[in-house]
């Protein structure tokens, strides 16, 4: 043995009938050397605490020894624990609210050695010096009751430091951690190892084991059930790790014995934080953890021997790949299918090996669907935004050509003496003013001061564009059919701005019905408390191309042809229209074919 390591040997602890702790350690061996980051992962009333304290002296084992180099120990006191440069960080504070950062390090100090009166000025110059190489927000003058929980853990850890401690002991706090001071903190523990120190992490989640972890001890119960040296740890070699464990001391030849390996394993398994399915080599489902059984509500007594279609459906390709994975981890990213719902999710799949056979394989799923969502939403916001500047040119140079004509149409409309001819003159006038409203709110973005607002009653303002529309429909053999509910709908916008998209989405309707069809205009309410009215374009026409959903509402997106007719700019005009509107629109391809659009907007009450 290393004179620097440090050797728990046989340690048990039994509580005694008074005390209130009930978790009992059983004979327990643990070496750690010089350099190590050890992490022991184990669930809540394992028992990590109760090494935490033992080793720091405010518990006594109740048999076994503490070697420290040459030296044993049947028990180490608080004041041997400081003296051997050993310094545990728990949850519970040492902290003293009312005072500064400057004088807790004092009195800590103090507590290790007594050396010398407080002289805050010099003392804090020493202490914010110090402070200054880890880049803390506090100094030593910050009051410690001002500090945020984050802060109390990383000053306990930068105290300890301090000290000089040959032995680091982190007792679950690296989850309390914000992301800067975790972050800080993975440093100080790696440059404390690489001086020859040793750390003990003490977790109760699988996913706060540090990357930097060089031994890993799994305990349950109170007893360590493996231990193994492993560097850049995840998940997936965990799960191979403790499933190694137990093939070590069993032989598997059958389905019915992996059956039983599962359930002799299932006790460590059912707590992991990951969605964790297990199959055999036919892909019947022989095990579902805790967290899969909530994800899919459902039990795995209502699954066992079921084939895995039972559960959730996949992508034949990725099926494949998934069933002909190895013990190498395989990741695919794909949609998933389970009581109805349709799903995004990376699904990791690896075999369970004996003797180079495999005896079966075990699914981890990471559903990433709001993930990907928000991903979308970001990227959406991306492409809105860079058009900007390019819109805004676009219609400014647009508004110079406009001018001339509005001008050629007044002075037309006045040198017009045939009535018929001037109505019609009206009506170009009207578009024209509409065009420029339109141009309008594009240059400024839809903001509020190009628009007037009114209260107008929806279905209204629907029947007046359909009357538009109507010999454009007629022209393409399609027929608009509007379900008028003769309910008032009222809503607060910009009646020119909510009638051009109405104008976009009929007529994106004719367009996609090129050898004639059908239009459904219906209006209702859109939820049960009777706030919302939805606005529902159905057409029979080709649907929107598998794959571009989500880029529909881009600009410069056309499904039409002729792209010299369409500039693809109607839906993203649209989308902001209704979103500036309190709104949202939704689009959707129907079974039986066609698209069916659904706006939704806040009702006047």
């Amino acid at each position: 043995m290393n004179k620097d390591d440090i050797s728990i040997e046989n340690i048990t602890y039994i509580p005694q009938k008074k005390n209130a702790q009930k978790t009992e350690l059983k004979p327990l061996n643990i070496i750690l050397h010089p350099g190590d980051i050890h992490t022991i992962l184990g669930e809540k009333e394992s028992g990590k605490s109760l090494i935490s304290n033992i080793l720091k002296g405010s518990l006594k084992a109740s048999t076994g020894r503490i070697r420290i180099g040459s030296k044993s120990y049947r028990n180490l006191t608080i004041k041997e624990s400081r003296r051997l440069g050993i310094e545990v960080i728990t949850d519970s504070r040492f902290l003293l609210e009312n005072i500064t950062v400057g004088e807790q390090f004092f009195i800590y100090i103090q507590i290790k050695k007594y050396s010398k009166v407080f002289d805050s000025k010099s003392y804090n110059i020493e202490v914010n010096k110090f402070l200054k190489d880890y880049d803390t927000d506090f100094t030593a003058e910050t009051p410690i009751g001002s500090l945020s929980e984050s802060e109390k853990i990383f000053l306990e850890i930068l105290i300890s430091i301090f000290c000089k401690p040959k032995v680091l002991i982190l007792d679950e706090v690296l989850s309390k951690l914000t992301a800067d001071n975790f972050n800080k903190t993975i440093a100080i523990i790696k440059t404390l190892a690489s001086n020859g120190g040793v750390i003990l992490l003490l977790i109760n989640h699988i996913d706060y084991i540090p990357p930097i972890t060089t031994n890993l001890s799994v305990l349950r119960q109170g007893e360590i059930i493996l231990t193994d040296l492993y560097g850049n740890l995840d998940k997936y070699n965990l799960l191979k790790i403790l499933y190694s464990h137990v093939l070590n001391h069993n032989t598997i030849t059958s389905n019915k014995d992996f059956y039983n390996l599962i359930k002799y394993n299932q006790a460590i398994l059912i707590d992991l934080p990951v969605v964790l399915i297990a199959v055999d080599n036919n892909y019947n489902i022989k095990f579902l953890n805790l967290h899969a059984e909530n994800y899919f509500q459902i039990k795995t007594s209502q699954l066992l021997n079921r084939p895995m279609r039972a559960l959730l459906t996949v992508p034949k390709e990725y099926e494949t790949s998934l069933m002909n994975s190895d013990a190498t981890p395989k990741t695919v990213k794909t949609q998933i299918f389970f009581n109805g719902i349709k799903r995004i999710a990376n699904i990791t799949s690896f075999s369970i090996m004996e003797d180079n056979n495999s005896i079966g394989k075990i699914l981890i799923l990471t559903d990433t669907t709001e993930e990907e969502s928000l991903r979308e939403h970001i990227i959406q916001n991306e492409k809105l935004a860079s058009v900007g500047m390019l819109a805004a040119g676009v219609a400014h140079e647009i508004n110079h050509p406009l001018g001339i004509i509005r001008n050629i149409i007044e002075i037309m409309k006045y040198n017009c003496n045939e009535t018929s001819l001037t109505a019609d003159i009206e009506i170009i006038e009207d578009e024209i003013k509409v065009i420029t409203q339109t141009i309008s709110n594009l240059m400024g973005f839809s903001t509020e001061e190009n628009a007037p607002l009114e209260v107008f009653n929806v279905t209204d303002l629907l029947l007046r564009v359909v009357m538009l529309l109507t010999f454009n429909a007629k022209k393409s053999n399609v027929r608009i059919i509007v379900d008028d509910s003769k309910q008032i709908f009222e809503i607060y916008a910009s009646k020119t701005e909510i009638r051009q998209v109405f104008l976009n989405l009929i007529r994106n309707a004719i367009e996609a019905m090129p050898d004639g069809g059908e239009l459904l205009i219906s209006t209702k309410y859109s939820d049960k408390e009777h706030d919302k009215v939805a606005i529902i374009f159905e057409d029979t026409g080709t649907g929107i191309e598998e794959g571009k959903m989500n880029t529909i509402f881009m600009p410069f997106y056309s499904s039409n042809k002729k792209r010299n007719q369409s500039m693809g700019m109607g839906l993203y005009i649209s989308y902001n229209t209704i979103t500036k509107f309190k709104g949202e629109i939704t689009a959707e391809n129907i079974p039986k074919g066609g698209t069916r659009f659904t706006v939704k907007f806040p009702l006047i009450k």
